[in-house]
């Protein structure tokens, strides 16, 4: 089973660890962070909410 977990800078090492128990449990987890795929959100510019498709497509690539 493979895991995409994404979080913010505050949250990372609780992340971090959560997915270091579930590679321990031979589930193979990628942490990034939200703000490298995520933009400004609750921002008024909506069109800028989400990734360019072509790096969202380049983190699925990593994970599969």
């Amino acid at each position: 089973m493979k895991l995409l977990i994404g979080g913010s800078s505050s949250k990372y090492f609780h992340l971090k660890e959560f997915s270091e128990y579930l590679t321990n449990k031979n589930i193979e987890t990628l942490l990034v962070h939200d703000i490298d795929y995520v933009n400004g959100f609750p921002s008024r510019n909506y069109s800028q909410w989400f990734v360019p498709k072509n790096k969202f497509k380049e983190l699925i690539h990593l994970i599969s």
